[in-house]
């Protein structure tokens, strides 16, 4: 039985105990697959040795991964880019000058606000630390369950 093929013994066992980390779950079952392809897992006891070993590991790394997913969310709030635009019909005096608000042309002018980079690095942080934990954890599961992993 393959990875892929033993995924449904894998959900119906977490299924059957409740996790709250099942979205977790099958995203590191994603990055394994993707690390091992259509390695075989074994028999369905097999099977159910990995859905025991994701379940006793998915507090470990799921809180983990739940934390750098709030952190991640935070810091997309936090990042924007304000623009304004000042528009007026007001024709520009006899002189052609227009630098005054009290002398706004057509082509008006504008300005923009943009975050900080700070916010930006630390969400690249985030991301990078949330990769680094799903790659931790499918790299646990490949080695007890001697399965080899491809080059990525």
């Amino acid at each position: 039985m393959t990875l892929t093929e033993a995924r449904a013994t894998i959900q119906a066992y977490m299924n059957n105990i409740g996790s709250e980390y099942d979205s977790e779950i099958g995203w590191v079952l994603d990055v394994i697959e993707d690390r091992v392809g259509s390695h075989e897992l074994g028999d369905d006891e097999q099977a159910k040795r990995a859905a025991r070993y994701l379940a006793e590991t998915a507090d470990y790394y799921g809180k983990s991964i739940q934390l750098f997913e709030q952190v991640k969310g935070k810091l997309l709030d936090d990042l924007k880019s304000t623009s304004r635009n000042w528009f007026s019909d007001t024709p520009q005096n006899k002189d052609g000058a227009s630098e005054d608000l009290s002398h706004l042309t057509t082509f008006g002018k504008s300005e923009t606000v943009d975050a900080m980079q700070s916010p930006i690095s630390r969400y690249r942080e985030a991301v990078d630390g949330l990769r680094a934990i799903y790659w931790d954890w499918s790299t646990e599961f490949i080695n007890i369950f001697s399965m080899e992993a491809s080059e990525l």
